[in-house]
Formats: structure tokens, C-alpha cells, sequence
């Protein structure tokens, strides 16, 4: 039976509940398998069929190659496919998918370097804002997506208009 990108994430969030007597395997694990729910999430996005017609290119090389230009990794080609875009929401996402691959290299491989709360915490940043950020995306297409409004607080009065400045940003819901 094949695995779907909800089994990914909901094992990520399995993962997430386990208790480990060694932390540091722990963050790891957790980080590990974060980045692979979210790469496989943003690869997702090359498939034809899942966007209703609409055709990401992914890209195997950087634009103007020559004889002595490298073709992309696999994780590289997708995050290089994202900023290539021209899709203002997927080319932060390509940024962001290569330092999350750091991070993950960083838990998989380096294991003679600890990982600090700072790496954990921005594992989770890029697991959190991928899907959300990637679901945006595939209801809304290329709009902007906007968690932060300004408001003004007006009132007229018979002397008109007058401006309450003191309220700042409020998240949307």
C-alpha cells in the first residue's frame, strides 16, 4: 500500500509525541522527519495531476549550463524548481527548503554536532509554514498570501474625519 503525504505528516506528528530516553536522537528524528514529509510535500507540487493542470517546470541544471555544469541533486533540482518558478509564495519556499535540507543534513549525517534549540525551533518554523504556505498555494494559486493586516480605527465626526492610531497589526484568522 502506498504512503501518502498525510501518512508522512501525521507520522511526523507521532513522532513529535514519543518520548526518547536520549533528547538529542529525539530532535533529530523529529527534524529528519519533518524535512522529508516537507520535501516530499513540495515535490508533490511537479505532479500535473495535482494542480488541476497548471505544470511546475522542474529544472535539472542552472539556467545557461555549460559543458562543466553539475545537474541538480535530487532535493536540490525541487528547491532550484521552486525559486525558478517566478511564483512569489514558491520562490520563498525554494530559499527556505534549502536551509531546512541544511538543518536536516545537519540531524542526519553530523552527528558529532549537537543540534541547539535554535535548529529545532527552525525545523519546526519550516515544517509548520511549508504545509501552510503549500496548501495556500494549491487553493489560491499564485495570490499573496497575507497574515497580517493593518487596521484603522476611523471615526467621523462633525469636524470629519478623525484617525485612532493607536491599534497596530492584528493576525488573521
Amino acid at each position: 500500500m502506498a504512503v501518502t503525504i498525510k501518512d508522512l505528516y501525521k507520522q511526523k506528528a507521532e513522532v513529535d509525541d514519543m518520548s526518547f530516553g536520549c533528547a538529542e536522537a529525539h530532535k533529530r528524528l523529529r527534524i529528519i522527519r519533518g524535512y522529508y514529509a516537507t520535501f516530499l510535500y513540495a515535490s508533490s507540487l511537479f505532479d500535473a495531476a495535482h494542480l488541476n493542470g497548471h505544470v511546475l517546470i522542474k529544472y535539472d541544471c542552472p539556467p545557461n549550463p555549460t559543458a562543466k555544469t553539475r545537474n541538480y541533486g535530487s532535493h536540490q533540482k525541487i528547491a532550484m524548481s521552486l525559486q525558478r518558478s517566478k511564483i512569489k509564495i514558491l520562490v520563498n519556499l525554494g530559499i527556505d527548503l534549502l536551509n531546512y535540507h541544511d538543518l536536516r543534513k545537519k540531524a542526519e549525517y553530523h552527528i558529532g554536532l549537537d543540534i541547539t534549540e535554535d535548529d529545532a525551533n527552525a525545523a519546526e518554523a519550516y515544517f509548520k509554514n511549508f504545509k501552510e504556505h503549500i496548501d495556500f498555494y494549491l487553493e489560491h494559486g499564485d495570490q499573496h498570501i497575507t497574515k497580517a493586516k493593518k487596521v484603522i480605527d476611523v471615526t467621523k465626526t462633525s469636524d470629519g474625519i478623525k484617525f485612532n492610531s493607536r491599534r497596530g497589526l492584528k493576525i488573521l484568522k
